[in-house]
């Protein structure tokens, strides 16, 4: 006669569930642990650039933001998501900062954690986005302005810096005037440079502008790159000086004009003199590992 073999089908009880979910959750505590670990050694690794950047001895800067510092934003709109009202100057040579701002909520820019080289960045909309700052510390003097940026849209007049004056000299305007063309320029002055194609969303870049008192001078990822005189301006003066630059912009063209930049931006320095090739290439150097940009 067989032996029958009877097999008892046991659930797990209370006691064995409660310690699998325990299982479960320290195993998801441990990741989230240590994405959070590697996002905050990322953030810290910038912050060592930045503070032993040449940016910081570098003469002249007028502005210096950028979105990894501590003291970059206001603490409690630092957070994934949250709008930001104040961009700090975080220049340690003057006292007088030049500080981006905007006060009215629904036109300030999205604080973005991981963003550029999965540091955090300003993301702007394109719809509404913008902020003010002082663009007088440029106007009737040579300057460099770099700015660290990726694009989000292919869309024609589409710019990084813009202002409210409307007349020849008086306005710098730069952004993409095309999907494939930079603009450097003093309204109804302005030139343009060729620039590789938007697709997709665009690799971050670095632009260097550089003003002279004799030319305009352009670097894309640290490459001089030609500009010539734009079709759209009946008049073109390469030596002549940005006479005023009211009601400066970040993430606008003009007040009146609609176009504002959809993009995300890193980081900018304005500095009020034609800085020499060694220091342009040391400056583009430290953004560009910082923020895992190729240069030229």
């Amino acid at each position: 006669m067989k032996a029958k073999i009877i097999i008892t089908k046991k659930a797990f009880s209370l006691i064995e569930l409660s310690i699998v979910l325990l299982i479960v959750g320290i195993i998801i505590a441990g990741v989230t642990q240590s994405s959070r670990m590697v996002g905050a050694f990322r953030v810290s690794s910038a912050r060592t650039l930045t503070n032993s950047s040449p940016v910081s001895s570098i003469a002249n800067v007028v502005m210096w933001v950028e979105t990894t510092a501590e003291e970059s934003f206001i603490k409690s709109e630092a957070e994934n998501g949250r709008t930001i009202s104040l961009w700090s100057d975080i220049n340690p040579t003057s006292t007088s900062k030049n500080s981006p701002y905007q006060d009215t909520a629904e036109n300030q820019p999205t604080y973005v954690t991981n963003c550029i080289n999965n540091l955090p960045c300003l993301r702007f909309d394109g719809a509404t986005s913008a902020m003010s700052f002082d663009g007088s510390v440029l106007t009737n003097t040579d300057y460099t302005i770099i700015i660290v940026e990726q694009r989000r849209a292919a869309g024609d007049l589409n710019f990084i810096l813009g202002g409210s004056e409307v007349d020849r000299n008086l306005m710098l305007t730069i952004g993409y005037r095309y999907s494939d063309r930079m603009s450097f320029g003093y309204y109804d002055n302005d030139y343009i440079a060729t620039i590789p194609t938007y697709s997709g969303q665009t690799n971050p870049v670095i632009h260097s502008f550089v003003f002279d008192n004799v030319a305009r001078f352009y670097y894309f990822n640290g490459a001089s790159t030609a500009l010539s005189e734009s079709e759209f301006s009946g008049y073109h003066g390469a030596s002549d000086p940005l006479l005023s630059y009211g009601g400066a912009y970040i993430g606008l063209l003009n007040i009146n004009s609609g176009f504002y930049y959809s993009g995300d931006i890193a980081e900018i320095i304005l500095i009020n003199r034609a800085i020499s090739q060694e220091e342009r290439r040391s400056i583009e150097t430290y953004l560009g590992k910082k923020w895992k940009i190729n240069v030229s």
